[in-house]
């Protein structure tokens, strides 16, 4: 057992492929907040990131009508999914930043009906990254 934060490690090998969170009932009106975020990192621990300085992934958006919504970590600044500039080999720890989606970027869907945040790798080829905390935040960041 390590210390420190719970983080997910997701890897992915073509531009398919994602994750999804469904929202349970009395969760899924998110218009009061202003943002989805959570901390990421690039996992320089596998030899896949290296071919890219900076992964990129979309978070998709669904409404309770089939309304979706995809804006890309590009398009909000995706700094915290660059690889360690002059990095040769890895030693150490991941230090997770937070990655921002301002929810006024999400057009065309029900905010007060949101059923599921999806994580979209359709950016990159493959890669390979750390993940945590995934919320609704109100405020600024």
């Amino acid at each position: 057992h390590l210390p420190g934060l719970a983080q997910g490690v997701l890897g992915w090998s073509d531009g398919r492929a994602s994750v999804r969170f469904q929202l349970p009932v009395g969760t899924r009106a998110v218009r009061r907040f202003d943002a989805l975020q959570f901390r990421t990192s690039i996992n320089p621990d596998y030899d896949v990131n290296q071919a890219f300085q900076f992964q990129d992934l979309s978070v998709v958006l669904v409404d309770g009508s089939g309304h979706r919504a995809s804006v890309a970590a590009s398009d909000v600044g995706n700094d915290a999914l660059a690889y360690p500039s002059g990095l040769r080999r890895f030693y150490g720890h991941v230090i997770l930043q937070q990655l921002r989606f301002p929810l006024s970027s999400f057009t065309g869907v029900d905010l007060g009906d949101v059923r599921s945040v999806q994580i979209r790798f359709d950016r990159t080829m493959a890669g390979a990254i750390d993940v945590a905390d995934l919320n609704f935040s109100a405020g600024a960041s």
